[in-house]
């Protein structure tokens, strides 16, 4: 899977599907890992990256800290959490097939539609 250093931190993340895209940070408190979308309970049950990749275009990372992204000793805020995610998105954009190209895609397939209904 890729990574991606953001600020300083190694981050861990795969792109899967096609639609809008939906950015999904890994759940697990502690041990927020990819893997945890299919293995931790309640989300094996209806495993929520197969299940979206569907009709979205899903972003799972690895949070700081945990799964195979790295981190560094400093205090943890919600805030930092948020800039992990900002960071990786701007990452995305400087990608050649960013989903951003396929989100407009979808928007212009779903306006053109509308008109002709």
């Amino acid at each position: 899977m890729p990574t991606v250093d953001i600020d300083g931190i190694s981050t861990r993340y795969e792109i899967s599907g096609a639609g809008p895209p939906i950015l999904m940070m890994a759940p697990g408190g502690f041990d927020s890992a990819i893997e945890k979308w299919s293995t931790a309970w309640p989300w094996q049950h209806f495993l929520p990256l197969q299940t979206l990749a569907r009709e979205y275009t899903c972003i799972a990372y690895d949070r700081r800290e945990a799964g195979q992204s790295g981190g560094r000793i400093e205090k943890l805020t919600w805030a930092a959490y948020a800039d992990q995610a900002k960071g990786l998105d701007v990452h995305l954009e400087s990608q050649p097939d960013y989903i951003r190209d396929r989100m407009l895609d979808f928007l212009a397939t779903h306006a053109s539609a509308g008109v002709h209904a």
